[in-house]
């Protein structure tokens, strides 16, 4: 009987109470359980490849279980432009030829963060307008690929997220 509750508790069906500190504290604490196949993926990350990762934060799950293997600073938001651009450039590329002329939008101004200064009305090919993209990592560039390539912003977005 109590290697069953035990268990239960340990698997986190119940929450545990910040020990030491009495009841003061309502945060519960769960304590997560890995399985045997879990821990044995855990054992097989080369430590020492973990240590030389220059990225700001890491996350390896295991797929089969969606259990976390190793993880640092995980949980901190980061900014997605650069990926966004990478995924603009790739359905451009897909889609359309590098000599395609493209017209600047009037209202380019508005876009913030980093530009390459496209001047509205100006006229640029794809291939242009992709180095402006890539290169300077031109917002501008990317909101003008976007609308020549979807229409509007939102439809661009969805057709990202459906080839993603």
């Amino acid at each position: 009987m109590i290697d069953s509750v035990l268990a239960a508790v340990l698997m986190g069906l119940f929450p545990l109470r910040n020990g030491g500190h009495g009841f003061e504290s309502l945060e519960p604490m769960r304590i997560a359980v890995a399985s045997p196949h879990v821990e044995a993926e855990r054992r097989k990350i080369d430590q020492s490849a973990i240590k030389n990762l220059s990225a700001s934060g890491v996350l390896i799950v295991d797929l089969q279980s969606g259990q976390r293997l190793h993880e640092y600073a995980s949980a901190i938001p980061r900014p997605m432009a650069s990926l966004t651009k990478l995924m603009t450039g790739l359905l451009i590329a897909e889609n359309h030829a590098l000599d395609e002329w493209v017209t600047i939008p009037q209202h380019i101004g508005n876009v913030v963060g980093n530009t390459a200064f496209l001047p509205p009305g100006g006229i640029f090919t794809v291939g242009d307008l992709l180095s402006a993209l890539l290169v300077q990592s031109g917002n501008d560039a990317a909101y003008t690929l976007a609308l020549f390539h979807s229409g509007s912003e939102t439809k661009f977005v969805e057709e990202m997220n459906m080839r993603a």
